[in-house]
């Protein structure tokens, strides 16, 4: 599931000490919803990571709702299939339809209006747009990717938007590597198949748990933001889960399992720093 370069690029960030020492890695956690850490056998040396959400936690609104406005306007995306998304946004607005609704339909909705097209070019629309749109990045996203990396964990953009789209944000964060909502292509064109929808929590949890496997992650020393219920797929998993101007969903789970609960009016990035400064002081 998860690229090779994501995993090489995340492994090139890996500092070799965490705040001035290496970390005792615990291995082969086993992960589910009631025992999300494990305990198992032991390694010398240990990662972590910082997951981040984007849509609602590191900026205003969404992506994959807004990104296809701009294919339209750019010629690359039908009339008919932006209506369609339009209509469901309306009625997620006014909560005629569930997120999870939109989760599982949004992306074929997509997936079906860029049927065709090159994905070099959507590459290079979705760079445009990302641009256009930094006006909707929270003040404190990047200098909080900086500040994780500082603690040495390197950020991780895992997110539902389509996958050209998270990476452009992504690296304007100051984000090592990006996953995302990935389409199928043949010939270099899209085929309207969706090959990983990561917007339902299913298919974060699997990523999740690749990642833990294949970067040996110490997983109680890694932080994750998310400001949904399907980012709790991740944010079980960590030992510092953040919830981030969360939906009321996550905010009853989060207060329930006395997870951190931040607001973008606050100055996030000094609570976030006692966090971690906490952290690194077990």
């Amino acid at each position: 599931m998860i690229d090779k370069a994501v995993l090489d690029a995340l492994k090139a960030a890996f500092p070799e000490t965490t705040s001035g020492r290496v970390h005792e890695y615990t291995s082969a956690r086993a992960y589910d919803d009631d025992h999300p850490l494990v305990h198992s056998s032991t390694r010398p040396l240990a990662h972590s990571l910082a997951f981040f959400d984007l849509d609602g936690t590191m900026a205003r609104g969404h992506m994959i709702f807004d990104f296809p406005a701009h294919l339209l306007a750019a010629g690359l995306f039908p009339q008919p299939v932006h209506a369609s998304i339009l209509r469901m946004q309306d009625d997620f607005k006014n909560r005629r339809q569930t997120y999870r609704d939109v989760a599982e339909e949004l992306p074929r909705l997509y997936a079906e209006g860029v049927k065709g097209q090159k994905a070099a070019t959507v590459s290079l629309e979705a760079e445009k747009f990302v641009e256009n749109r930094m006006g909707n990045v929270f003040a404190y996203a990047r200098p909080l990717v900086l500040l994780m990396r500082e603690y040495g964990r390197p950020g991780l953009a895992i997110s539902g938007s389509p996958v050209e789209t998270v990476k452009a944000l992504g690296r304007r964060l100051g984000m090592e590597a990006a996953i995302g909502t990935e389409l199928e292509t043949k010939d270099g064109l899209f085929t309207g198949r969706i090959v990983h929808n990561f917007i339902v929590k299913e298919t974060k949890r699997a990523a999740f748990r690749e990642l833990v496997k294949k970067l040996h992650l110490d997983t109680p020393a890694c932080f994750g933001f998310g400001d949904t219920e399907q980012d709790e797929s991740f944010l079980s998993g960590v030992g510092h889960p953040v919830a981030l101007n969360p939906s009321a969903e996550l905010r009853t789970i989060a207060l329930k399992k006395g997870w951190d609960v931040f607001e973008h009016t606050q100055d996030v990035v000094a609570k976030v720093r006692k966090l971690a400064v906490r952290a690194d002081a077990v």
